[in-house]
């Protein structure tokens, strides 16, 4: 057999210039490009490549399917029966180079995906605080020193920390909010600065659409301040047939027979 990886004639002429030879059907080419081996022989858990490339795949346990060891335990399905997600298999096996394998031992990452500030293992194990190290001066750590998270996911409604600690009542009351956010009257939540004013409440305690707040700031785009309180309403409500302003401003006829406004439409 020619490129078998076997001497079978005495000079050795089999075995030459096999990096520009097609392998049979059926066989398939060493990485090295020097050797063809039986497709029977791919991932049948023995080496039959010199280079050992064959290793580099995994038959699923049905037996129906080979597949590259880079997508075996890496979160995703590929063997129909599963086996390359299970249990027993993830457990007892090392990610191939270049990925990291998660504390819980089930999965394999990209190891690019290591401390980045977005957890890709189910225990969250890549963004450890005794992963990674200290967390960066744009980032806080969670009380149970779990993870960092961003300075801007601190005290914004949403929960970052497995242990709630990002949004709990005694970190919110001492946190200075990150640029570009502003902080509820509250002292409890930071929101984006530009949804101050702009018509929509989004502080728990209102305050970031109250009159006292608005009166003293420019309405965000695409909203409108009413003539006497200094509230902000969405553009959209202006000249709609409803007080949306405490003084009744924005359906004043003066304002919607204005040129700004037409058929009781206000135009940005």
């Amino acid at each position: 057999m020619i490129c078998d990886g076997v001497n079978n004639l005495p000079w050795g002429g089999d075995e030459l210039s096999c990096e520009n030879w097609n392998c049979n059907e059926g066989w398939w080419k060493c990485d090295d490009m020097r050797q063809c081996i039986a497709g029977e022989l791919l991932c049948d858990g023995k080496v039959d490549c010199n280079d050992q490339s064959d290793r580099k795949w995994f038959r699923c346990d049905d037996s129906l399917r080979c597949i590259p060891d880079v997508d075996v335990c890496d979160g995703s399905q590929h063997c129909s029966d599963g086996s390359d997600e299970g249990v027993m298999t993830c457990s007892r096996r090392n990610c191939s180079e270049g990925f990291w394998k998660c504390a819980d031992k089930l999965l394999c990452i990209y190891s690019h995906g290591i401390c980045d500030g977005h957890p890709d293992c189910n225990d969250w194990s890549d963004e450890w605080i005794r992963t990674c190290g200290n967390c960066s001066k744009d980032q806080w750590a969670c009380a149970d020193k779990s993870k960092c998270i961003s300075n801007s996911k601190l005290c914004n409604i949403d929960v970052d920390c497995l242990d709630t600690s990002d949004e709990l009542q005694n970190t919110c009351l001492n946190w200075n909010c990150a640029e570009g956010f502003w902080k509820c009257q509250n002292n409890l939540e930071c929101i984006v600065e530009k949804w101050v004013c702009d018509g929509s409440i989004d502080c728990n305690d209102q305050s970031d659409e109250s009159s006292e707040v608005c009166f003293k700031r420019n309405c965000a785009v695409h909203a409108w301040k009413c003539v006497q309180h200094g509230k902000c309403i969405a553009s959209w409500r202006l000249c709609d047939g409803e007080n949306d302003c405490e003084d009744g401003s924005d359906e004043w006829p003066a304002v919607c027979t204005s040129s700004k406004c037409q058929g009781n439409k206000f135009n940005n």
